[in-house]
């Protein structure tokens, strides 16, 4: 990242390294969207919404198709999100960000810390490939909410937070994480790193064996 300027703020506790998002600057409730890696898969993922959107004539998935991730964001750096080989955790942004390109957008009005606490709902619940799949070859299909994919999780909080329905929005069903880079009813966060002060998390209290011998 180069030289970085020194931040007025503190990186979250147990943040790895001193370069930092703008965290202060966030709200619960954010999407964080994630540019996929460059390999094999990233490549996939991207060529896959592609297709999506050339066979469907749906420009948000062909203009934005290298946004292959997204999770919400849920306070102290970390996100909720779910992946093809895990069930909805809470992860660090640091995961994605450390090396892949992250972008934020929020829900208007109020309702951010509601779709943090309808996102934290989800934690536990597996990753659906097959409602990925059925969504991208019949767009307009609502998920499921027994089981979810990266951007669906994003949907179902937005949803239950805020009633905003994003993929009833022209040209936006499925909606993926290039549906949500491109959305119109959803505003950019601009986002800089900045090197901080690391705040480690305290080490745990040892007790000597010594004190308590005879």
């Amino acid at each position: 990242m180069g030289k970085l300027p020194r931040a007025g703020f503190s990186a979250p506790l147990g943040w790895p390294v001193e370069q930092c998002p703008n965290f202060p600057d966030w709200k619960l409730g954010d999407i964080v969207l994630v540019h996929g890696s460059r390999n094999v898969v990233g490549a996939a993922l991207t060529a896959g919404q592609y297709t999506t959107g050339a066979v469907h004539g749906l420009d948000l998935l062909r203009e934005y198709a290298t946004v292959t991730h997204a999770g919400v964001y849920v306070g102290d750096g970390y996100m909720v999100d779910v992946t093809p080989s895990r069930s909805a955790e809470k992860v660090s942004v640091w995961t994605y960000a450390q090396n892949r390109k992250i972008e934020v957008r929020r829900v208007p009005g109020d309702s951010g810390e509601d779709i943090a606490k309808a996102a934290i709902s989800y934690l536990g619940k597996p990753y659906d490939l097959k409602g990925l799949i059925s969504d991208g070859v019949f767009p307009g299909i609502s998920s499921e909410t027994e089981s979810l994919y990266c951007s669906s999780l994003v949907d179902l909080a937005v949803r239950e937070g805020s009633d905003r329905f994003l993929g009833w929005v022209d040209g936006c069903q499925p909606v993926y994480p290039a549906t949500l880079a491109g959305h119109p009813h959803l505003l950019t966060v601009s986002i800089y790193w900045a090197r901080t002060t690391l705040r480690m998390q305290a080490p745990r209290a040892r007790i000597s064996r010594k004190r308590f011998s005879k």
